[in-house]
């Protein structure tokens, strides 16, 4: 049957409004159009993406010591959260949203989920790692001095750095020659730093996955991801009993490598859970 763009026909099972959280040094402008991608194919009412400090367009802040300072600075960036309760709703109410984090950012909607479990019902973790895998699965060991090498190079050489990340985190390089050069210039004006690489690294170990967040949760992977091993996504999986998905040739970047891909299975999950 084909969609209509009725919102009122949209899987009900969705919460209306989603926030995306990217990982490690990536900002939100590395989502590209897939924040307008998902809402037009899930007929939502809001999508937004927010921005760790010490990243992106933050990249002058530091990156908080503790992961719950963390979420509460990204929930501050969340419009639809900070607007004020209709007068017709209990005060008490927050709306239910969904998260979809890639990387770090699924350790990060983790633990936005376990500190506010009224607010967050459906989460969707993208190639994330967790405490329940060895460091040498979170970061796999091929990339630990290339990717050393570039941080300390920092804004010196925007071009090394990007084609470092972009060539280990995306498996279709037909994508390439159109946003390379766009990464190269955001990564000019925006230069992450190796001390707040370093403060991320360490917000990474906050997070207890064996503590299970409330409501929906689904897991896709890259089975061809070279920057973090599968079987991290495979262990989160299993300990949360929750659905499990593999692409079979898609890098770390899903949304860059197979953004429709992330969206059919979010819409699939959404008519069995």
């Amino acid at each position: 049957m084909a969609q209509t763009n009725n919102p009122h026909h949209a899987p009900q099972i969705f919460p209306r409004k989603w926030v995306l959280l990217r990982g490690l040094m990536r900002s939100q402008f590395h989502w590209l159009d897939f924040a307008e991608k998902i809402q037009t194919e899930l007929q939502l009412e809001d999508v937004v993406s927010v921005e760790l400090a010490g990243n992106g367009f933050l990249h002058t802040e530091e990156t908080p010591h503790r992961i719950e300072v963390a979420v509460e600075q990204l929930r501050s960036q969340v419009s639809f959260l900070q607007q004020k309760i209709s007068t017709q709703q209990q005060m008490s109410a927050s709306p239910e949203i969904g998260l979809i984090g890639i990387s770090m950012g699924g350790m990060i909607a983790t633990r936005w989920a376990q500190m506010y479990p009224q607010e967050v019902s459906s989460l969707v973790l993208i190639n994330s790692s967790s405490s329940l895998s060895p460091f040498y699965q979170r970061l796999l060991p091929r990339n630990y001095f290339p990717l050393l090498r570039q941080l300390l190079i920092g804004g010196a050489d925007a071009a090394a750095i990007e084609h470092f990340v972009l060539s280990h985190t995306s498996n279709d390089s037909t994508k390439w020659s159109t946003i390379l050069s766009k990464y190269i210039e955001f990564q000019k004006q925006h230069p992450a730093s190796f001390k707040n690489f370093i403060r991320q690294l360490r917000l990474t170990s906050q997070v207890d996955f064996k503590i299970v967040p409330n409501g929906k949760k689904l897991v896709l992977a890259a089975k061809e991801d070279r920057f973090v091993s599968v079987q991290c996504s495979q262990k989160i999986a299993a300990a949360w009993n929750c659905p499990v998905a593999y692409h079979t040739t898609a890098g770390h970047d899903l949304p860059l490598d197979a953004p429709d891909w992330i969206i059919q299975q979010i819409k699939k999950w959404s008519q069995i859970t």
